[in-house]
């Protein structure tokens, strides 16, 4: 699961899935038969998952994304909720893929407060009503984890009711391919899931979420050194290969020393799995897309105007590390939230 990303996709394919904001069912197709959308079987599962979803980021975020967030929810379903054996549960782990449908209008960093989508009781079933938006992997999914309101209490739902589901595509700028969309339930069957604490439940899978924006950042970073180290052996200037200059050197090495750094925190969070530390993780995350962000933007910088053609890899990998610092959490609300755990435990600092 962790080799080249020619396992998954080619340039050519990326490009057209950014153009085209959607991935090709043969694509989807092949990753399954890589045993990416399961079966989920245990903590090995999700590090082989994540390590994939690395790797894809190299080329497309967007392929990654989706791989990460079905990961995320079977992560919850076998890990957080303490797998319950029914039929749809089953599924979920076995097959298929899932959406993570929480966000909606006036939502973001205040989801709890913003709940508007409700959940009513017949005959032992539940019927969704609202909108969504932000649904990750929504114009592929099989499976819906919704957050509603039931009799006014936040509560988790799952649904394969998909024709009571009104599913538009948002037209993103970055993880394009996503398959991200706007979500109207319209009386859609579901199932809950939680009986209680639901935004525990939630924040648990935010934090697993975390550490994929960590793997995707890395990857980013990878995928534009990469880039980066090709281009300037390939490209003259003053008849002398781009990278013989120092400039350019220390801009690569740079990059690349930052980058190792990045990857040791991550793989020592990934040896700890299912156990995550919530503090690492929003470290890790702030600090991949910090990485992947100037890693993109040396690419941009040593490839000059070719890298800012529409739908290139420069381009697309720029594009996407901006993200970063917005999915998942805030940059500036896990600053917050790593300040406001050293107040409490200040030998956070030194251990």
């Amino acid at each position: 699961m962790t080799g080249s990303t020619s396992l998954y996709v080619g340039e050519m394919e990326a490009f057209e899935i950014d153009r085209d904001n959607i991935i090709p069912e043969s694509v989807l197709s092949r990753l399954s038969s890589s045993g990416l959308f399961g079966p989920y079987t245990g903590a090995e599962s999700a590090v082989k998952i994540l390590e994939s979803v690395r790797a894809l980021a190299r080329r497309s975020v967007g392929l990654a994304s989706v791989v990460l967030i079905n990961m995320s929810v079977q992560f919850l379903v076998y890990h957080v909720l303490g797998y319950k054996e029914t039929p749809l549960l089953q599924r979920i782990l076995d097959h298929g893929i899932s959406a993570v449908s929480l966000t909606e209008k006036g939502g973001g960093t205040d989801l709890a407060r913003n709940i508007t989508v409700a959940a009513e009781e017949s005959g032992g079933e539940y019927c969704l009503r609202g909108e969504k938006v932000f649904t990750s992997n929504g114009l592929y999914a099989d499976y819906f984890l919704v957050l509603a309101l039931d009799k006014g209490e936040p509560g988790l739902f799952v649904s394969d009711d998909r024709k009571s589901m009104e599913i538009e595509a948002l037209d993103l700028s970055s993880f394009r391919g996503a398959g991200i969309a706007r979500v109207v339930y319209n009386c859609a069957r579901a199932v809950k899931i939680t009986e209680s604490k639901a935004m525990k439940t939630v924040l648990q899978a935010i934090n697993l979420g975390r550490l994929g924006y960590t793997a995707i950042g890395i990857g980013i970073a990878e995928g534009s050194l990469e880039d980066a180290l090709e281009y300037t052996r390939e490209r003259k200037v003053f008849e002398r290969p781009l990278i013989d200059y120092q400039g350019i050197q220390w801009m690569l090495a740079d990059t690349y020393s930052r980058l190792e750094t990045v990857k040791a925190l991550y793989r020592q969070a990934l040896q700890g799995l299912p156990s995550i530390n919530p503090v690492q993780a929003a470290v890790l995350k702030n600090e991949a897309a910090r990485l992947a962000q100037e890693a993109a933007w040396v690419n941009i910088q040593v490839h000059g105007g070719r890298g800012l053609e529409h739908h290139s890899r420069p381009e697309r990998l720029y594009r996407d590390a901006r993200a970063l610092d917005i999915g998942e959490g805030a940059r500036e609300i896990l600053k917050s939230f790593i300040a406001s755990s050293l107040a409490r435990n200040p030998g956070l600092a030194t251990m």
